[in-house]
């Protein structure tokens, strides 16, 4: 159940961000008690674990800690954010013909600065274009107590300023409910689950606490007001797969840091934990997803995940059992990737990547799928900006060699012809996706970890053909 207010704001609406970046501001100002801060700090940090880069945190990640109102309105002048959670104590406002209730802020001087909730609409008024949800873990941020002024409360105020979600409780938030609310609603949403789902699975776990954790009447208190734009679903299934992919890049960043500063084996434990979850995350996706091509990819991504965590087991974890987990994981992969094939055989990247892996645990290569993914790859390089299909054709033509087949060019022309066709297009758009980092990180699989390994094997002459990936693509 949620609540929202009509208007022409929502064709305004700021895009869904495919990477969060979270605005946590906090005051213990006007109350008995300090707020939980350091607790959301930590459930906020660990849902936005997969798009921490290794370093610059406040690209994802900003906090004001017993924050004034001009602190939070110069932070939100200098960054766009698309996320912002405020966790303060909620105050009621008295004055003439007014009582409603405001949030307590730091004030220089006075201690405690109730705000109204004009005022803070205000504030946060230049991330209006970037922001989509706001959370207000304030008692009776979403109180509508002034019966002449109802619609003046300032989650009300909030959402009709144009910001789409806006989250907050009509009643006195326990402690404990706050907790919950920032856990389970921003790990739901960072998962790519629909924000209304997201509330729900909240609002459920606060109704299933209410008597053990006391948090009482906070599951019925809660509130959200929420004006999606046209066609949220379809949106969401294409943002939140680019989100699950930028979240396996990241955990690859994170492992090669790891691997480079010789971290202890826990921390690549602490990292295989995170990609068995975003391989969890990916399989709930899956179910819900309509859209034939967001299938394709989410396909893909279960393969990739997989693959990343079969090398993560390989290359860090020496003992027997996690080699049997590699085998296990790289086998999963292979089963996604032949999934995601056969479901479109005109998606070549997710052909080869079938072909190589069941090759590396075979021996044998698909002499039919190898023939589809060869004219599905050459149909794609036939457009004169394409760059990713000349990797495809790199490893087909590899491949060639299990197979007596040929392709019509070399691995190495291909790869020179995806190096100059990527620096074509990158003189006219910048913010391309460069293809060289992920294909030579692919053929030193084959080099490093498919080639030497037991099963996974390729013959000699791989090695010879795999020498020089470094040369092709620097």
């Amino acid at each position: 159940m949620t609540r929202r207010v009509r208007g022409d704001f929502n064709e305004k609406v700021a895009q869904w961000p495919v990477i969060p970046r979270v605005l946590f501001s906090w005051s213990s100002a006007g109350g008995e008690e300090p707020v939980p801060y350091e607790k959301h700090r930590e459930i906020l940090l660990n849902a936005l674990t997969p798009w921490l880069p290794k370093n610059n945190m406040a690209s994802v990640f900003v906090e004001l800690g017993n924050v004034q109102l001009k602190q939070i309105k110069k932070c939100v002048e200098d960054g766009k954010f698309t996320h912002f959670h405020l966790l303060a104590h909620g105050q009621e406002l008295k004055g003439e013909n007014d009582s409603r209730f405001g949030i307590a802020l730091n004030h220089p001087i006075e201690g405690a600065d109730v705000v109204s909730p004009e005022d803070i609409a205000k504030t946060l008024a230049d991330i209006r274009s970037s922001a989509v949800v706001i959370t207000l873990a304030a008692c009776d941020a979403g109180n509508q107590n002034d019966v002449i002024n109802p619609e003046k409360s300032l989650a009300h105020e909030l959402h009709v300023s144009g910001f789409p979600v806006v989250i907050a409780s009509q009643l006195p938030l326990t402690i404990t409910g706050s907790n919950i609310l920032v856990h389970h609603f921003y790990k739901s949403l960072f998962n790519g689950l629909d924000v209304r789902e997201a509330l729900h699975r909240t609002r459920v776990e606060l109704y299933n606490k209410r008597d053990d954790a006391g948090t009482g009447h906070d599951w019925l208190s809660l509130v959200g007001y929420v004006q999606l734009r046209e066609g949220y679903a379809n949106f969401l299934e294409e943002v939140r797969l680019k989100s699950q992919l930028n979240a396996l890049m990241n955990l690859r960043e994170q492992t090669e840091a790891l691997a480079q500063n010789s971290a202890k084996q826990d921390r690549f434990s602490d990292i295989g934990r995170k990609l068995a979850e975003r391989i969890e995350t990916l399989k709930n996706l899956l179910s819900q997803t309509q859209n034939g091509k967001a299938l394709d990819e989410n396909r893909g991504l279960l393969g990739s995940a997989e693959k990343r965590l079969a090398e993560l087991y390989f290359r860090y974890f020496k003992d027997d059992k996690s080699q049997q987990l590699s085998h296990q994981a790289l086998e999963r992969s292979c089963n996604w990737y032949l999934e995601a094939f056969t479901a479109n055989p005109s998606h070549h990247w997710s052909g080869v990547q079938y072909l190589a892996l069941h090759a590396s645990l075979t021996g044998q290569v698909d002499l039919k799928k190898w023939k589809i993914s060869y004219r599905a790859a050459e149909v794609d390089r036939m457009r004169p900006d394409e760059y990713w299909a000349q990797g495809s054709l790199a490893e087909l033509a590899l491949l060639s060699q299990l197979i007596g087949e040929s392709t019509d060019e070399t691995a190495e022309f291909y790869l020179l012809e995806m190096k100059k066709r990527f620096e074509e297009v990158r003189s006219t758009k910048p913010n391309a996706n460069n293809p060289l980092q992920s294909t030579e990180l692919q053929l030193r699989r084959y080099m490093d970890w498919w080639v030497p390994t037991g099963q996974r094997f390729f013959p000699p002459v791989f090695l010879t053909s795999l020498n020089k990936p470094g040369s092709w693509l620097n």
